[in-house]
């Protein structure tokens, strides 16, 4: 789910859709899955920076994932700020 940022895309969009259901929050999930299409190009656009390293984020989703597993809240709370930071904010979405 790594090596192409379509792929990447796809499995990047289920991750997020999967922790916002999490919770039983049915309208967060609603907006995510309303809000699906733009997201997955968002993402797929993202992924396509030269600075994105998707290895690196998709290893961090396994790690946000763990710590969701193991109830540890304090954990999540520091990845993501990383996360965000990393993952997002540290490249900029190109154009087609």
């Amino acid at each position: 789910a790594t090596g192409r940022p379509a792929d990447f895309a796809v499995h990047d969009y289920a991750f997020h859709l999967t922790l916002a259901s999490h919770d039983g929050n049915r309208v967060v999930e609603e907006v995510l899955r309303a809000l699906g299409p733009r997201l997955f190009r968002l993402t797929h656009l993202a992924v396509l920076s030269p600075a994105a390293d998707l290895p690196a984020l998709h290893r961090e989703h396994i790690e946000l994932t763990d710590a969701v597993a193991r109830g540890d809240v304090a954990g999540f709370r520091e990845m993501i700020e990383g996360h965000l930071h990393t993952g997002h904010d540290a490249y900029s979405v190109v154009s087609e």
